[in-house]
């Protein structure tokens, strides 16, 4: 079992920071992308070389979670890659990804991104709020109104 780096605050917060204002890009910074980020500042373990490279717009992303994982969505993706099951909301820590599902009416999400299933973001703060990639900044939303969460430990 992988244990939380004794520096994950720190280093979350350096993530959160360092991409405050970073816009979604999907050759170098898409929602899978921004989770393999927040797992690699809380535990140590850096998924990003398995798809450096192969996510150079939604087809070819798509495409590479099959190829790579052989999974549908990010979500499948990365509870395959955590080795975890899905959790009640309310279980959600700060440091744990946490998922919205495309019919959630509190995100926008673009009819292309649909595509990926429910997407990740991070459990964050106290944990009422959590971070997802925006098209140009990170969103907050309220933990409590997302669906699921994934233990990062």
């Amino acid at each position: 079992m992988t244990r939380r780096h004794k520096n994950w605050q720190q280093r979350l917060n350096d993530v959160v920071r360092e991409h405050r204002n970073s816009p979604f890009d999907f050759k170098t910074l898409n929602c899978l992308f921004w989770a393999f980020k927040g797992i690699k500042a809380v535990i140590d373990v850096d998924n990003m070389p398995d798809y450096d490279g192969r996510s150079e717009n939604i087809k070819v992303g798509k495409r590479a979670l099959q190829l790579v994982d052989g999974c549908d969505t990010v979500q499948e993706v990365l509870i395959k890659r955590l080795g975890q099951e899905l959790q009640p909301i309310a279980f959600a820590r700060p440091g744990d990804l946490v998922f919205i599902n495309p019919d959630n009416d509190i995100f926008n999400i673009n009819e292309d991104m649909r595509l990926f299933g429910p997407l990740p973001g991070i459990c964050y703060g106290n944990g009422l709020t959590s971070l997802f990639l925006g098209e140009t900044e990170l969103r907050e939303l309220p933990t409590i109104r997302l669906d699921s969460a994934l233990w990062v430990s």
